[in-house]
């Protein structure tokens, strides 16, 4: 089978799933808009996905200077139309499962209808902002979000919105999770994080009596840094011997080895985890504690974490060494089943033969949401979901309970 991953490199997802399904014989295409920093030494069929930079990507022309590639750019638009035209049509025609991580390379407005009427397979992979809003995350689990950040507070919910009906009138399965799926309307599969084999995580449980705590926030406001932090003093501050280590920034390798010689792995206070952060520390023999919702299908071995209980958390996992390391080695084993790219890949293929029932369905946008104040949508976003309301046949449940009223529909 021809498969397409695309199009952004989200924690290495997009390599994990390409090395599951060539491990499993099927021919993959992976495609990124851009080479994600972190992970600079991943390889990519297409790059961009123009001519100069195709050629760039391709010939490997290191010696190129920034300024001369970024001049390529600008020129793009001129010379590559006729090249992105031929490419698309090879990339519908040649594949026959289309993976999504993020966004198509084109406007799911225009692909999505067109790879079903060539009767190819859709899977759309969501991994967070990309569908997540602050107001449905915030009503949904009570969660204050004021101090994200504009990025998140000022965003409107109509394009998230628009995006996932898109998804949910065309694609054959969706995989999420259920703290970023408060603005759906239909059922989805979770989603398994893959961890990249090239990695070679070295796995340790250093079991030591003065253990190493690592915290690498990608957004600190998200993930409870300042809160974090302030425990972490104040179980200095009464004697409890610990080392600590704030990483920020620091290239996906390097954060690997520093989680093997690591003890515990503090992650996230606000969103659920574990992600795949967490999981590569399970990998690599930490503990993890991280928020986590623990629901089936997915009870992960981790130290489950809030601001109400993470001094009492920490204190036990630091002092508790049969505790931690005891959860070191459940994590591990975790982590080798249930993120093993070959397994995803495997489960992947029998929800597309099988149709298999969904493992969440999804109620809260239907019964609760509640648009933020001085906030509408538009015409196009209502007009989709009453689209997929009447795909699902849920039109009952819609008057049922008052869409209309509230502005959705």
């Amino acid at each position: 089978m021809k498969i397409f991953i695309g199009t952004e490199e989200i924690a290495s997802l997009l390599s994990g799933l390409a090395f599951g399904f060539r491990s499993l014989g099927h021919q993959v295409t992976t495609y990124t808009s851009a080479k994600n920093k972190f992970y600079n030494t991943h390889q990519y069929d297409i790059v961009r996905g123009t001519l100069v930079n195709d050629l760039i990507h391709y010939w490997d022309w290191k010696f190129l200077p920034k300024r001369l590639k970024d001049y390529s750019k600008r020129i793009d638009t001129f010379i590559s139309i006729p090249y992105l035209k031929w490419k698309n049509r090879k990339l519908i025609e040649e594949n026959d499962v289309f993976i999504f991580i993020w966004r198509p390379w084109l406007h799911e407005s225009y692909l999505f209808p067109l790879l079903k009427k060539k009767g190819k397979k859709i899977i759309c992979i969501h991994v967070g902002t990309d569908v997540r809003h602050v107001s449905a995350f915030e009503q949904q689990y009570g969660i204050d979000t004021s101090g994200w950040g504009d990025f998140f507070t000022k965003e409107k919910p109509d394009p998230k919105i628009r995006k996932i009906r898109y998804h949910e009138l065309y694609a054959d399965i969706i995989y999420s999770v259920p703290d970023q799926a408060g603005l759906y309307l239909r059922s989805y599969n979770h989603l398994r994080l893959a961890l990249n084999k090239s990695k070679n995580i070295v796995y340790n449980i250093p079991a030591r009596k003065v253990p190493l705590i690592v915290h690498a926030p990608s957004r600190s406001a998200i993930k409870g840094t300042e809160i974090i932090n302030a425990t972490i003093e104040r179980l200095k501050k009464e004697g409890i011997e610990l080392e600590y280590k704030l990483i920020e920034n620091l290239p996906n390798e390097q954060l690997l080895k520093l989680l093997s010689e690591a003890d515990i792995l503090c992650d996230e206070l606000n969103l659920h985890g574990p992600g795949v952060l967490s999981a590569e520390a399970m990998a690599a023999g930490c503990a993890v504690a991280t928020r986590c919702l623990n629901m089936p299908p997915f009870q992960p071995p981790v130290c489950a974490v809030t601001p109400d209980n993470l001094y009492e958390s920490l204190k036990r996992l630091i002092t508790d060494i049969t505790y931690r390391t005891e959860l070191a080695a459940d994590g591990k084993k975790f982590a080798d089943n249930f993120n093993d790219p070959v397994n995803i890949a495997g489960k992947m293929l029998e929800d597309l033969e099988r149709k298999t029932t969904a493992d969440y369905e999804a109620g809260f946008f239907m019964q609760h949401y509640q648009l933020p104040a001085a906030t509408g949508l538009t015409a196009k976003a209502k007009q989709l979901t009453q689209q997929v309301i009447k795909k699902l046949n849920l039109q009952s449940k819609a008057d049922e309970y008052g869409l209309a009223k509230r502005g959705l529909v």
